[in-house]
């Protein structure tokens, strides 16, 4: 599965936290996530989603830099 996340302040937060929440109580895997630069915490990309998320970036920040 390929998600698309919108960029900068268009980032609709929201809807990220409730798949990010979504794919941890599904124990979904290989969900590809692409973006350029979003806002917001990122929860997608911390260490407890490895494994249910992989991450596709186009513009590193601070929330997706290991």
């Amino acid at each position: 599965m390929c998600v698309y996340i919108q960029c900068s302040a268009a980032t609709p937060l929201v809807l990220v936290d409730a798949m990010t929440q979504h794919g941890i109580a599904s124990k979904l895997k290989d969900v590809e996530v692409i973006h350029l630069h979003t806002q917001g915490p990122a929860e997608y990309a911390q260490p407890h989603c490895e494994g249910t998320n992989l991450l596709a970036v186009s513009c590193i920040g601070v929330k997706t830099v290991s």
